[in-house]
């Protein structure tokens, strides 16, 4: 009970909310000291209505900032923030008014009358979190969220001693598998996964029945949609995504290191470690690791780039590709600068990988980055296309899309995936493939809401390693010494 003093009432919170029974082993669990849950809880379950009252109950026993979480800010607004459920009743009106200090529609924000601040956030834009201090988070759909707003938070909450809890369905063997997988064995984590099976009503009948699930399939629902939504199966939808099972093998992904290129004060680019940076890199180039034999190679890596159309919009993004290791090694990403600062970002990024090849898109803001990568004379990616009618062959820096350049350079991607011996690090590339369609006109694109910069990116990298042709060599080095002398003068050299 929370009492209005300026009504003079009491008001209880949560507020026109009774959990069902399968919710119950939850709550009862973060009330009995748990401070980390992931629930992989099946749709239609009431994850969203569950986890929003918990929020705002913690929201009065202990005063802070509390962040909501979804994939995108879009969503954020229609499911939670603009959200009513199926009896006519809006998600927010689980914070009653008379409770209320202040509401930001613009920012969906609201300040409680305790001081307590809730705030509906979308991580595809993670420099929104740079330098808060939440004490609760809920991240919901986190199989289709940036994992990096998870690794942004967690330092957080573990000095302030918050809470953070994990709710999704399914989406293939990606970053949040991973955390699935790690939830289930750690005994420091509360772990729940609900079926259609597995929850019921006060009445005890199932909350959906077979009828129920029935009815879906036959409005048209995708039996692999079904037994991914319903019965939280991993691999189930693996084959209505573009990239499809190719991705279920792919379980090495990991967080890098956190940093910016900048430029020492010879000029020369250097890695600073930060938590801010815009750059996550998983190995540095080989002639800076200490197992180097000095020896260089030629064309070893190769860079691709897609180029956002605005600031604050679509991301650019840039993956360095080992030609060698056969691995995306790093990855540059942000969407708060312009073309010409990219265009910086990627020349330092080829210098400090021995000069590598940019594969730039040339579309629509991508002629700007095209040009200026030509003229600082950078090391970038050119195909000769016929000119007019009875000319010669023009050079043309960059890479065109159409749709048909897309399905070939997304299927070599594919087939990247399928084969390859390299690992693929990037939890945040993964999670983009998997929601990566094929639309019911043929055009390949991201799902709704979602982001495609990184797959194109990493396409476009091997699109370079393709362009490439041979493989990387290691370069002769000169014969110095006495392995010289020995060339030069045959086996009298040794009686000399």
């Amino acid at each position: 009970m929370v009492l209005d003093e300026d009504a003079m009432v009491e008001v209880t919170i949560p507020y026109n909310f009774r959990p069902r029974s399968y919710q119950l082993p939850f709550l009862q669990a973060m009330d009995g000291g748990y401070n980390r849950a992931v629930c992989i809880w099946h749709r239609r379950s009431g994850k969203d209505k569950s986890f929003l009252n918990f929020m705002a109950r913690k929201m009065w026993e202990r005063v802070g900032s509390y962040y909501y979480f979804l994939p995108t800010a879009v969503q954020g607004r229609k499911i939670i923030w603009d959200g009513i459920d199926r009896d006519g009743f809006r998600f927010m009106d689980h914070f009653p008014e008379q409770l209320r200090r202040k509401t930001r529609d613009d920012e969906m924000k609201v300040t409680m009358k305790n001081g307590s601040i809730f705030q509906v956030i979308g991580t595809d834009n993670v420099d929104s979190i740079m330098g808060t201090n939440p004490i609760g988070c809920v991240f919901s759909e986190y199989s289709l969220q940036n994992p990096q707003a998870w690794d942004f938070i967690r330092p957080i909450l573990l000095e302030n001693e918050g809470w953070a809890v994990f709710n999704f369905t399914p989406r293939g063997r990606n970053h949040a598998y991973m955390l699935k997988t790690m939830a289930e064995h750690n005994p420091a984590w509360f772990y729940s996964l609900l079926t259609v099976d597995q929850t019921k009503r006060e009445n005890g009948k199932p909350l959906l029945g077979p009828d129920d699930i029935q009815a879906e399939r036959d409005a048209g629902m995708d039996e692999a949609l079904v037994q991914q939504e319903y019965y939280c199966s991993f691999d189930a939808l693996l084959d209505a995504c573009f990239f499809g099972p190719s991705l279920a093998r792919h379980k090495s992904a990991m967080p890098g290191k956190m940093g910016t290129l900048t430029r020492d004060q010879a000029g020369v680019p250097v890695f600073a470690e930060n938590g801010k940076g815009n750059m996550e890199l998983w190995r540095y180039p080989y002639c800076l690791l200490p197992t180097w034999d000095g020896i260089r190679w030629k064309k070893r890596y190769v860079i691709g780039s897609d180029i956002s159309e605005g600031l604050r919009q679509d991301y650019s993004v840039a993956y360095v590709y080992d030609r060698v290791k056969h691995e995306m090694v790093a990855r540059a990403r942000t969407n708060t600068i312009d073309t010409v600062a990219w265009s910086k970002i990627l020349i330092m990024l080829s210098e400090y990988y021995e000069n590598a090849l940019i594969v730039p898109e040339r579309n629509g803001a991508g002629i700007t980055v095209c040009k200026t990568l030509s003229d600082a004379n950078a090391n970038v990616y050119a195909n000769e296309i016929p000119a007019k009618v009875g000319s010669g062959l023009t050079k043309v820096i960059g890479w065109q899309e159409s749709q048909q350049a897309k399905y070939d350079i997304c299927g070599d991607l594919k087939e990247y995936f399928h084969s390859t011996q390299g690992a693929v690090f990037d939890a945040l590339l993964l999670s983009e493939c998997s929601v990566f369609i094929k639309t019911e006109t043929g055009r390949l694109e991201a799902d709704e809401g979602f982001h495609d910069d990184c797959v194109i990116a990493a396409a476009l990298a091997l699109q370079g390693h393709y362009w490439l042709g041979t493989k990387p060599e290691k370069e002769e080095q000169p014969i110095t010494g006495w392995r010289a002398r020995i060339q030069r003068e045959g086996e009298s050299a040794w009686t000399a």
